[in-house]
């Protein structure tokens, strides 16, 4: 379980780290963490490398102010029945 988690922990910063800057390192250091994780638990492998596909693919958009306000108060409105559509 401890190694699990610690997997976990060392395939998101590797991602985080990743996100900022290629580096080989971090490349290797992922891919050495995501063949751990399948080796414990097969299952969340697969939900780890979804969600690093797609914070990849978040990662590249480009995020504005704007962009960002948009997508919390227009998809989510504050009350019941309220839009916030005008933000």
């Amino acid at each position: 379980m401890v190694l699990l988690v610690f997997f976990l922990a060392v395939a998101i910063l590797a991602t985080l780290k990743l996100g900022e800057k290629l580096s080989l390192k971090y490349i290797l250091v992922l891919l050495c963490a995501l063949v751990a994780l399948l080796a414990l638990r097969f299952y969340i492998f697969y939900m780890i490398s979804v969600a690093i596909a797609g914070a990849f693919i978040i990662g590249m958009q480009q995020i504005t102010a704007a962009s960002f306000t948009r997508q919390f108060f227009c998809h989510y409105p504050a009350w019941p029945g309220i839009d916030l559509l005008w933000v």
